[in-house]
Order: C-alpha cells, then structure tokens, then sequence
C-alpha cells in the first residue's frame, strides 16, 4: 500500500527539480538543487540556476560555476558543489574569485550528510559603507 496513494509527498516545484536529475554532473549537485529548490519556495533565496554563467579566466581557460543563485537582496553568488576537492577545480576557483571579487563565491560541500557552506574570504561585501 501506498502511503500517499498516488499523490506526491512533494510540492509541485520540487517535483519539477527531481525531474531534472539527468541533466546533473553528479548526484551531489542534483541533491544541492533540491536544497536550492526547496529555499526558492520557502522564500529565502529569489531564484538559482544550474551551469549558467561561463567565467573567461585567462586564454583558453574558462570556468563554470555549478550555481548562480539570487538571495532577496539581489547580489549574485556562485556556488560550488564539491565532493572531493580537485586541485584544478580549487585553482580555477580560487582564480574566479580574484578575477571577479564583485561576485560572492561559496563552496558547497556535504559531510555526513550535513551541507557545509565556506564563503569565500575575499568576495566583495555589499553590505560596507
């Protein structure tokens, strides 16, 4: 027997999300988009989304974010979802931010099945006079 009897325990933008999986590098960052999904419909952040904004690092090097996500003030942050931190994903990250400091950079990790969010020292903080 079916708890829910054909009906979904999720609201209906988290099953828009799940029906995205396939379209995820990894499952981690599938399971970072459900957590993204799940504050965007609780009201704490305005929107996200998945690999949107390539960054030009220097000749032939480019960088994808794995999130751009909008909190309610506006800024733009870019999250990066890691399981294992590679030492070419951490210097193309580390060169995002010193590129480009006007943007908030968070890296996402998951540790027993806690999310850890490290902001990024170096990002420009909006809130300074």
């Amino acid at each position: 027997m079916r708890a829910f009897k054909g009906r979904s325990a999720y609201p209906y933008g988290l099953i828009k999300a799940i029906k995205k999986v396939a379209g995820y590098r990894s499952k981690l960052e599938r399971d970072y988009a459900f957590v993204l999904q799940a504050m965007k419909l609780s009201g704490e952040i305005q929107d996200w989304r998945y690999e949107e904004v390539t960054f030009r690092l220097a000749f032939d090097t480019r960088y994808l974010p794995d999130f751009m996500v909008i909190p309610q003030d506006g800024a733009i942050e870019f999250h990066e979802v890691k399981g294992l931190r590679t030492q070419t994903g951490r210097q193309k990250f580390e060169m995002a931010v010193e590129k480009f400091p006007w943007f908030k950079w968070v890296f996402v990790t998951r540790d027993n099945g806690a999310w850890r969010f490290s902001p990024h020292a170096r990002h420009y903080d909006r809130r300074k006079p």
